[in-house]
């Protein structure tokens, strides 16, 4: 990405950080979400984002919708994954960083608008969500205590 952009993700990194530390500890539910899509769950790594993860990520954000749809997340992830001989797919923290720029641009489609300003709109928004994700989180880890 070029400065303006970067200078964005830098002012929004302390949000960036805590959506993908919490991302990365939702193991368990990631599991059963691979269960129940019939598909082989990945092995979960604290440092790095399962496909799972990345989808349940965009489901507690509500960001899975007609103009951004599971395929497109998908492809997203295979996208900016840099390691494609990997057996288990996964996005260290720079590639999560990327894939959510280009969400970005799946939520902000309007051409007249500039790719800085559309991932601090698209930032903006998590932010303001970020305090109930990160309840949730706190939850379901109280749940997995008991």
């Amino acid at each position: 990405w070029d400065d303006t952009v970067q200078d964005v993700l830098s002012v929004f990194q302390k949000e960036l950080t805590t959506i993908f530390k919490i991302s990365t500890c939702r193991d368990a539910e990631a599991q059963q979400a691979a269960k129940k899509n019939r598909k082989q769950p990945t092995t979960m790594d604290p440092n790095t984002l399962s496909p799972e993860e990345w989808r349940l990520l965009l489901t507690s954000f509500s960001l899975l919708d007609t103009t951004f749809t599971p395929r497109q997340a998908d492809v997203i992830f295979r996208h900016f994954q840099q390691d494609d001989s990997a057996k288990d797919p996964c996005l260290v923290y720079c590639e999560f960083e990327d894939a959510m720029c280009c969400v970005a641009m799946y939520k902000y489609p309007n051409p007249y608008i500039t790719l800085p300003t559309k991932v601090k709109s698209f930032l903006t928004t998590l932010s303001c969500q970020l305090p109930a994700f990160v309840e949730e989180a706190s939850v379901v880890h109280k749940r997995k205590q008991k």
